[in-house]
Protein backbone atom coordinates (compact mmCIF):
# COMPACT_ATOMS: atom_id res chain seq x y z
CA UNK A 1 0.00 0.00 0.00
CA UNK A 2 1.15 3.53 -0.62
CA UNK A 3 -0.28 6.99 -0.06
CA UNK A 4 -2.41 8.27 2.81
CA UNK A 5 -4.34 5.63 4.76
CA UNK A 6 -6.80 6.64 7.48
CA UNK A 7 -8.66 3.97 9.45
CA UNK A 8 -10.79 4.08 12.57
CA UNK A 9 -9.61 0.79 14.01
CA UNK A 10 -6.93 -1.32 12.29
CA UNK A 11 -4.50 -0.68 9.45
CA UNK A 12 -2.83 -3.91 8.32
CA UNK A 13 -0.43 -4.36 5.41
CA UNK A 14 2.59 -6.31 4.20
CA UNK A 15 4.44 -3.19 3.01
CA UNK A 16 3.48 0.43 3.49
CA UNK A 17 4.75 3.73 2.10
CA UNK A 18 3.32 7.12 3.05
CA UNK A 19 1.20 8.36 5.97
CA UNK A 20 -0.95 5.96 7.98
CA UNK A 21 -3.24 6.74 10.90
CA UNK A 22 -5.40 4.28 12.86
CA UNK A 23 -5.97 3.02 16.39
CA UNK A 24 -3.64 0.08 15.58
CA UNK A 25 -1.18 -0.29 12.70
CA UNK A 26 0.53 -3.57 11.85
CA UNK A 27 2.95 -3.85 8.94
CA UNK A 28 4.59 -7.25 8.59
CA UNK A 29 7.06 -5.99 5.98
CA UNK A 30 8.67 -2.60 5.32
CA UNK A 31 7.33 0.81 6.40
CA UNK A 32 8.58 3.92 4.58
CA UNK A 33 7.02 7.02 6.07
CA UNK A 34 4.97 7.97 9.12
CA UNK A 35 2.45 5.91 11.08
CA UNK A 36 0.32 7.37 13.88
CA UNK A 37 -1.64 5.06 16.18
CA UNK A 38 -2.12 3.99 19.77
CA UNK A 39 0.00 0.92 18.93
CA UNK A 40 2.35 0.71 15.93
CA UNK A 41 4.09 -2.47 14.76
CA UNK A 42 6.61 -2.55 11.91
CA UNK A 43 8.83 -5.50 11.13
CA UNK A 44 11.17 -3.14 9.22
CA UNK A 45 10.84 0.59 9.87
CA UNK A 46 12.35 3.27 7.62
CA UNK A 47 10.60 6.32 9.00
CA UNK A 48 8.80 7.44 12.16
CA UNK A 49 6.10 5.98 14.40
CA UNK A 50 4.07 8.11 16.83
CA UNK A 51 1.85 6.42 19.42
CA UNK A 52 1.52 5.14 22.97
CA UNK A 53 3.59 2.04 22.18
CA UNK A 54 5.75 1.51 19.09
CA UNK A 55 7.70 -1.50 17.78
CA UNK A 56 10.38 -1.42 15.07
CA UNK A 57 11.85 -4.87 14.42
CA UNK A 58 14.98 -3.61 12.67
CA UNK A 59 16.06 -1.29 15.51
CA UNK A 60 18.81 -2.46 17.87
CA UNK A 61 17.77 -4.42 20.95
CA UNK A 62 16.62 -1.97 23.62
CA UNK A 63 15.25 0.46 21.00
CA UNK A 64 12.68 -1.85 19.40
CA UNK A 65 9.86 -1.15 21.89
CA UNK A 66 9.50 2.55 22.71
CA UNK A 67 6.69 4.71 24.11
CA UNK A 68 5.46 7.88 22.36
CA UNK A 69 7.78 7.74 19.31
CA UNK A 70 10.15 5.44 17.46
CA UNK A 71 12.31 6.05 14.41
CA UNK A 72 14.73 4.31 12.09
CA UNK A 73 16.22 6.77 9.62
CA UNK A 74 18.72 5.55 7.06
Amino acid sequence: MSGVMLCLAHLRSEDFSGLGAAAYTRVTGRVDGLTIALFNYAAELHGVQIGLLNYAGNNPRGLRWLPLANAHLD
